[in-house]
Parts: C-alpha cells; structure tokens; sequence
C-alpha cells in the first residue's frame, strides 16, 4: 500500500527547464538577483566566522542577528512569484521582500489545502496556550479562486510552467526564512563534493535553504559526498550535528514539547509533520489580532468554513531583525480525533496504535529508542540521551495540556494514561524492530 508521505515528497531538486519569453526570463534573473543581495546584506556582520562555530552559533534556538538595513523598490515589488517547493496538494511561492508564501492549490486538491489550514489553525492555536520552542507559520490570507479583485491584480506573476490551472485555491502564512548565507556556505564547504561546489553555490535553489533536522538517522559511516547535493530541505543527520556540535538536547527537548501538544491539545496525528531550522523576521500586525496571536480567524470557526471563504490579515515585515528557529509545519496529511468519542467507545488502543505508526513513519525528526545489539557505545549514549529527553518532556508537556481537561472521573485516568502508553508503545516497536504496514489515513479514531 502506498502511504500518504509517499504521495507528499517535497520538491528536492532544481526546477526542470521551461521555455518562457524573453521578458520574462529578465524578471526571473532579476528576482534570483534580487534574493541575492538580500541574502548577501544579511552577512555584513558574520564575516570572519569559521564555519563551524558560525554553524553552531546561528544554528542555536533563538539565536538573533541584524542584517544590513535594505529598502523595498518598485522592482521587487513588481517581480514575479518564484517556486521554491511543492507538495501533494499544492505549489509553494515566494516573492522577494515578501513575508509571506504563497501555497496555490493543484487542481482537484481545493480541499486538501482547506484541510491543510484546518489542521494547521488547531496546531497554531495549541502552540499559542501551551508555547514551546518550536514556532508554526502564521496564517494570513485564505484566498479562494472566486477573489476576483485579488487574481486580477497578481495572477500576471506566476508563471504558466507549473501546470496550474488559475485562479485556484491559495493559502498565504508566514515566510519562514532560509538560513544566513554563511550557513549555507559553510555546509556546501562541509558537505558538497568538491566538484560540484562551485555549480551549487550558483544554482538559485539553493538560497531557500532550511534544515530538516533528522535526530533519529545518521548518515552511513565514510559514504562519498552525494553527488546531488542540495540546500534547499537540506536533511541534517544526527552524526553532522554531533560533529558540528549543534545544541540537539534543545532540539529535542522543543520536538517533545511540540508533539505532545500537537497530540493531546490539538488533538491531530502529526501524520507526515516537519521540523526545520529556519529564520524569522520580525513582523508587524495590524490590526493585533483578538483571539490567539497572530491569527484572526479562531480554528473552531474554520471547521465549518466551505471551501470559498476568505481569511485576510495585514502584516508587514522588518527583514533587518531575524532569528534562528526551529518550525514545524505541513499538516495536509493530518488526521484529528474527537476525545471524547474515543474514550466514550473504548477506543485508547487503536488511537494509540495510530500515534505510533505516524511516528515510526514519519521522516526521522524524532530521536529513537535504541534497539538492542548495536555496537557504537558513543553513538548509542547520544541516542539514548536524546531518547531520554524527548520522552521527559513529551510526558511533561503532556501531564500539563491533559491537566486542563474537562473530562472527569474514570476517564480522567484513562486520559492521563495515554501519553505514557504512547511512549511505552513507541520502545515496544523499536525493539521488535518494525511497526505494521496498515496504517490507515482516518477523519476520526
């Protein structure tokens, strides 16, 4: 059976070439120009960093630094959106000095994207009453394909290579910004085999730079540089943040927090989630929201939205102020439960069951049990050091967010039992060394 994450892979790999008009083949240099000196400006103060330390210091959660100051022109405001992923659902857009991306809906997925924002609103809003160190994207517009006024005045921006069929369904959140380019330099120095330095560090891709950050999988020891290299979703491995000697217990410790959450006060699977290290700039709303910060429209409200509704928020962007990172995000694969459903039916097994194979199938963010008989004692102590503080505080979190529960008497306990059941199920299946394979995409458990 094919798995949802299957259908879901994010574009990896450079744009394939298209044939544009002249005119617009000079926008999109200009663009790629234009998102080069941006990433250029932001440097100024970091030169004369080796890349190790700049790697481990810009790297560290909330780590802030100024870029130089740059003014917004009539030419970046008037260039074309530029692709920079996609999804199942979904085509991923930037526009330079833009805090915002753009994720237009493929035809026949109007309703995945709907489903996206859902999902992604009740995290939002779980994230905003119980806060951890790992940030969601802000959501600011739903612009649907019957806003004449909006796809009149942009649809001229994108370009037709992508197969979109406009105006379609849109969902504008906040831009989660790619890593300092001395970032970016350091790892294609690091990482990049040498052949191949010179034609990445050129290719405009590889300024939208997030990393993935795989505390559950090293890299195969003394494998050859990959050959296809690539910045953009770089997947950072445990064994390079170890050598770079990242702060993985924070990492940790943040993804715990943030999975606990997600599950017992949003009530969502975290089915085929992601956890990046990226920038943020700081932002300016207005007007302040009224009900959870940064968002305008309440998650509850949302569940009955049709299709054809719009969100609007105004925002503006200081790009001078930034800090490192870590995000989590793409929810279109979730699936949410209704509680007290399932412990009016008895059901905390099977929605246990569920949470653990999301988790094992998920991308390894997450640290994992150590399975009996490996053989790296060094390697084996990290892990389980980072096993260990996922586990404390995904059940810390978990005893806070459950402590608020209106649910009372003999289910109370029950519920209370299920964040310690989670984890117990999750050693269970690392130690046989396989999950099943039948995991089902389900509405409610």
């Amino acid at each position: 059976m094919t798995s949802r994450r299957a259908l879901n892979k994010t574009d990896e790999s450079t744009a394939s070439a298209y044939s544009y008009s002249t005119s617009l083949q000079e926008d999109i240099r200009l663009t790629n120009a234009l998102i080069q000196q941006l990433g250029d400006a932001q440097d100024d103060y970091l030169q004369g960093d080796v890349p190790t330390s700049a790697l481990c210091r810009l790297l560290s959660l909330r780590s802030e630094y100024t870029a130089s100051s740059f003014e917004t022109t009539n030419q970046q405001m008037k260039a074309p959106f530029r692709k920079i992923g996609f999804g199942q659902c979904g085509i991923i857009y930037e526009q330079p000095n833009r805090g915002y991306v753009l994720k237009l809906a493929r035809k026949y997925f109007e309703d995945s994207l709907l489903g996206d924002l859902r999902a992604h609103l009740r995290v939002y809003q779980a994230l905003a009453d119980y806060p951890t160190d790992c940030r969601i994207p802000s959501v600011y517009k739903y612009i649907t394909a019957s806003n004449s006024s909006w796809w009149e005045a942009n649809s001229h921006f994108f370009t037709a290579q992508d197969e979109l069929e406009l105006p379609t369904m849109a969902l504008a959140t906040q831009h989660i910004l790619p890593l300092p380019k001395i970032v970016r330099t350091a790892l294609i120095d690091l990482y990049c085999p040498e052949e191949h330095k010179a034609a990445v560090t050129e290719n405009p891709s590889n300024q939208d730079c997030l990393a993935r950050v795989y505390l559950g999988r090293s890299r195969v020891p003394n494998a050859p540089k990959s050959p296809n290299f690539t910045l953009r979703n770089f997947n950072l491995h445990l064994d390079q943040m170890m050598e770079l000697k990242l702060p993985i217990v924070d990492y940790s410790r943040a993804i715990g927090e943030a999975l606990a959450v997600i599950h017992w006060r949003a009530n969502i699977d975290a089915y085929d989630i992601e956890f990046v290290l990226g920038s943020e700039a700081e932002a300016i709303y207005r007007p302040e929201p009224t009900t959870a910060p940064q968002v305008r429209m309440k998650a509850e409200e949302v569940e009955s939205m049709s299709t054809h509704t719009d969100i609007d928020e105004i925002v503006s962007v200081n790009f001078k102020q930034r800090s490192t990172r870590l995000w989590v995000l793409d929810f279109n694969l979730c699936s949410r439960w209704d509680m007290a459903q399932v412990l009016e039916s008895g059901g905390e097994d099977k929605l246990v069951g569920h949470l653990v194979q999301a988790f094992f199938e998920n991308d390894p963010y997450y640290p994992r049990p150590i399975k009996s008989g490996a053989n790296d004692a060094d390697k084996d102590q990290v892990q389980n050091e980072l096993w260990e503080v996922f586990c404390s505080a995904y059940l810390n979190k978990s005893k806070a967010v459950l402590a608020g529960s209106t649910t009372g008497g003999e289910q109370k306990e029950r519920l209370l039992e299920l964040p310690k059941s989670f984890i117990a199920s999750c050693i269970a299946g690392a130690k046989c060394g396989r999950v099943s394979d039948n995991y089902k995409a389900v509405d409610n458990l």
